[in-house]
């Protein structure tokens, strides 16, 4: 990736995402600058018209207008509607699709947006179901501890709203559209290129296509949210990209098929002003919490490997391909890496309904009420960031965590050229992933619960099983743990890692093509879950 890990990954995953809960609106004039917009808009004076009003030119302003706008004092009430004007123009322009109104927009400050939103990537919501099984939070976080990246002692929950709230820079939600920079929240700046990646979340949200993706992945695994996010970032990253092409003079517009005879080359555009902070009068008081780079790099991996893959679909029949992947999205982030259409194979955990006995009263039960039957599946891009976070947090002999950017310059598995660099999540000990099923455990002991997992993982090639078994037990030797016994013919091994988070004991099980893990407090414990659940391939 880099010259400098942490600093150049800080800057590039400031960028638009597309946000899931509800936020705050900070207390400016901000909506009442909205309204007046649409009052404008439905007023006979209005510079809008029917004549104007077409793919390319919105609120009367073509993508091709000159503007007189200056950002160095933030936009003025007069600078403000033409410019969110040709933003809208500029983004139906790209797409050729047209907004059927404008989106009203807001600022705030990074700290606002931390104090009164919360940014949490679930794919369902946390509740406290029937029979005292644990909510959703619990199985979540045995989800990311079996992956090594969120330990024991913190909650998944916790880390993944302090990492994705740091990184996002605008978000859309509600029908609405939400800039967050450090500018002081009286003024008002909004860089161009991150307003033009939401409206396209805008357009998508508008055209439908989020709600195709909805209804055609009605339960989505870790995995497979990665891969969905994929398509719907991807398209928005790319057309931010597109624009940054054109503002630098590296792209044409006139080369954009879509109006052919255009003879203008570039387009004005209108950068933010420099940030300065002056600290003794900064709203941060105290240093935001570490970011958990583990949940980073597995959190950017749609706005990484998205934008190539809408590249390729694009490459095949224009927007229309693109558009129609809506209607049958990306199952698995391998699809989106290696740019395949290879379904994860047959992969199934059978656990019994009843769960478990243990020797400690009660029973290893699952969270049947959540993932799909109680288990999740991580996918290629989690396993090579779990590989990826060892290397860097705990040193484990993985991969090389300096060598991230991804210098091919085709598309994998084609001869198609690459338009722009990417992160490069492949490695040898995940490439080969067939697929995986974990199945968070839970049993209840007097006031409070014990945990555990069952994790499975199921490969191409036996080769694939062995490089994913030994970058696995460097994971293990990172974290100092002890190997305590093994079957006769080593096909099953325990280990045990005394302290840390992720202090637990371990069962590696393997046959030609899957690998499992079984991990709870103790070895007995491991022991009694070990024989008592089969896979089926």
């Amino acid at each position: 990736m880099k010259y400098s890990l942490i600093a150049v990954i800080l800057v590039v995953l400031l960028i638009a995402s597309m946000a899931y809960p509800a936020f705050f609106w900070n207390e400016t004039n901000q909506l009442d600058l909205i309204s007046n917009i649409y009052n404008a808009r439905d007023s006979a004076t209005s510079p809008t018209s029917q004549a104007y009003d077409t793919v390319g030119s919105e609120n009367g302003y073509h993508h091709y207008d000159l503007i007189s706008i200056d950002q160095s004092d933030g936009l003025s009430d007069d600078e403000f509607l033409p410019y969110i004007s040709r933003a809208h123009a500029r983004t139906e322009y790209i797409l050729n699709l047209e907004f059927d109104k404008l989106i009203p927009i807001n600022v705030t400050t990074t700290s606002e947006f931390m104090k009164t939103n919360t940014t949490s990537v679930e794919t369902e919501p946390i509740t406290t179901i029937e029979d005292d099984e644990p909510d959703y939070s619990a199985w979540n976080d045995q989800v990311w501890e079996a992956l090594f990246i969120i330990g024991e002692d913190q909650s998944a929950e916790s880390e993944l709203e302090n990492t994705s709230g740091q990184s996002i820079a605008g978000v859309y939600f509600n029908e609405q559209i939400v800039i967050v920079n450090e500018f002081d929240n009286d003024l008002l700046v909004i860089a161009e290129d991150v307003l033009i990646h939401e409206l396209v979340h805008a357009l998508q949200d508008q055209e439908g296509y989020l709600d195709a993706v909805d209804e055609s992945s009605p339960q989505l695994t870790q995995d497979t949210q990665l891969a969905v996010n994929g398509l719907i970032e991807g398209e928005a990253m790319y057309v931010e990209w597109y624009y940054d092409q054109v503002c630098e003079g590296s792209i044409s517009v006139r080369n954009n098929s879509l109006l052919e005879e255009v003879i203008w080359e570039d387009w004005q555009c209108v950068p933010p002003p420099e940030l300065t902070i002056d600290a003794p009068n900064s709203e941060i008081t105290t240093p935001p919490a570490p970011i958990n780079f583990g949940v980073l790099i597995i959190l950017f991996h749609p706005y990484s490997d998205g934008a190539t893959y809408v590249d390729y679909l694009k490459s095949q029949d224009g927007w229309d391909s693109v558009r129609s992947k809506y209607k049958s999205p990306p199952l698995s982030t391998e699809q989106i890496i290696h740019l395949s259409e290879d379904k994860p194979a047959s992969l199934e955990i059978n656990f019994p309904a009843e769960g478990i006995p243990s020797q400690n009263g009660g029973a290893w039960k699952s969270f049947s009420n959540h993932g799909i039957d109680g288990a999740d599946t991580v996918g290629e891009a989690s396993i090579f960031s779990m590989f990826w976070h060892q290397s860097r947090e705990y040193g484990a002999t993985i991969l090389d965590t300096n060598n991230f950017w991804d210098s091919r310059n085709v598309h994998p598995n084609t001869s198609n050229p690459k338009p722009f660099p990417t992160f490069n999540y492949t490695s040898q000990p995940s490439v080969g992933w067939g697929n995986d099923k974990l199945l968070p455990l839970y049993r209840s002991e007097m006031a409070q619960n014990e945990y555990g997992y069952i994790w499975t993982t199921k490969w191409d090639t036996p080769t694939d099983a062995d490089e994913f078994y030994d970058a696995y037990s460097k994971i293990l030797d990172s974290h100092q743990a002890t190997k305590v016994g093994s079957s006769p013919n080593n096909k099953t091994t325990l280990w045990v890692i005394n302290n840390g988070p992720f202090e637990d004991a371990f069962a590696i099980s393997t046959t030609s093509k899957t690998v499992t893990i079984i991990n709870a407090p103790t070895t007995a414990d491991v022991e009694e879950i070990l024989g008592s659940f089969s896979v089926s391939v």
